[in-house]
């Protein structure tokens, strides 16, 4: 069996050359073919094998961007030429403020891990950025889908965690903190016998 398509960008649809792609069964079955995309993002994977009930995924991935993306799982039939175009993941911006629990105060020097997750359940690598004496954070570079944002004030301990959904190429999305509330516990232990 084999699978042909073509890779193409989320801001226009064209064909993109020189992305590396991959015919996934799984982490039991492993990669079962790869090829690279021509100058107009074709790609022929032949010699798979068909019939045995085995779920594939295209994935594919740009080197010069990191930029991803992967196609719906579908099964082969022995012999079977199935066409089968992948998209790759929009990218864009994720922004906010990181506040107190009360948002009275804006927190300065704050690590702030910026993730995304696609619906496939592949995610991207955290990236680290901090905030800036107005609280504020910015992360460029996100593949779009769920937006997980973690914030940590390394001296005094707050941290604050929140999530979106990221969706198309040069997309902002805005996710503001709260950190967690703390407070102070004083007192003394007493034994009655």
């Amino acid at each position: 069996a084999e699978v042909k398509g073509v890779v193409r960008q989320p801001s226009d649809g064209t064909g993109l050359g020189g992305v590396n792609v991959l015919v996934d069964a799984g982490s039991w079955k492993g990669i079962h073919g790869a090829a690279t995309t021509d100058a107009e993002g074709r790609f022929l994977i032949e010699g798979l094998p068909g019939g045995d009930g085995t779920v594939y995924r295209i994935r594919a991935e740009d080197p010069r961007t990191l930029r991803g993306g992967s196609s719906p799982v579908f099964v082969l039939l022995a012999g079977e030429v199935k066409e089968i175009d992948v998209t790759l993941r929009g990218i864009g911006s994720v922004t906010g403020v990181l506040r107190t629990f009360d948002g009275t105060r804006a927190l300065a020097g704050a690590e702030v891990d910026v993730s995304s997750h696609s619906e496939d359940g592949s995610g991207s690598p955290d990236l680290r950025i901090s905030t800036g004496e107005d609280g504020r954070y910015r992360a460029e570079g996100v593949p779009e889908g769920t937006i997980v944002v973690r914030a940590r004030v390394p001296l005094s301990g707050l941290s604050a965690r929140a999530t979106g959904r990221l969706s198309g190429e040069g997309e902002t999305l805005t996710v503001d903190l709260a950190a967690s509330a703390t407070g102070r516990v004083r007192g003394e232990a007493v034994s009655y016998t």
